[in-house]
């Protein structure tokens, strides 16, 4: 089945149950306020079980939903991948433009910076190694605590 970007868009977009938690403000992590809205939705759709893993090396992307940290984003006619920011762009804004500089972080401190920046680049995130489950418990520290864990506590 071919689908269109708006399709995607429009299944991207069905809102889950906002995921339960304390969690720092929008402002607090240096980021848009609509880009947190859409990392809110990402974690949500991440403990849901929502996304289809796809591996590192994509041959063929055939569902809408494909999530993989080795990709920012990626679409074709049957379906997409993106990682926590690919999908926070998609939830927040309704698209993802990659050479748009402005639309994750607001007035960032280095700090702040640092910590989104290890969020999105984990250790050899290009193999494609983390799960939607890690990927969510890295998001979810994250947005409580600042900092993300990928499972060694130390990120």
């Amino acid at each position: 089945m071919t689908r269109t970007l708006d399709e995607v868009r429009h299944q991207a977009t069905v809102v889950a149950v906002r995921p339960a938690g304390v969690f720092k403000t929008a402002r607090q992590l240096g980021l848009r306020q609509k880009y947190y809205n859409g990392l809110l939705e990402v974690l949500a759709k991440l403990e849901a079980g929502w996304f289809d893993m796809v591996p590192a090396r994509i041959q063929r992307i055939d569902t809408p939903r494909g999530f993989s940290m080795s990709t920012l984003w990626q679409t074709s006619e049957c379906g997409s991948v993106g990682c926590i920011s690919g999908w926070g762009l998609m939830f927040g804004y309704g698209f993802v433009d990659c050479q748009e500089d402005g639309t994750t972080l607001y007035s960032a401190s280095n700090r702040q910076y640092d910590a989104h920046d290890r969020l999105m680049c984990p250790p050899q995130w290009g193999q494609g190694k983390y799960t939607p489950a890690q990927s969510a418990q890295a998001l979810r520290t994250y947005l409580e605590t600042g900092s993300p864990d990928w499972g060694g506590g130390k990120n």
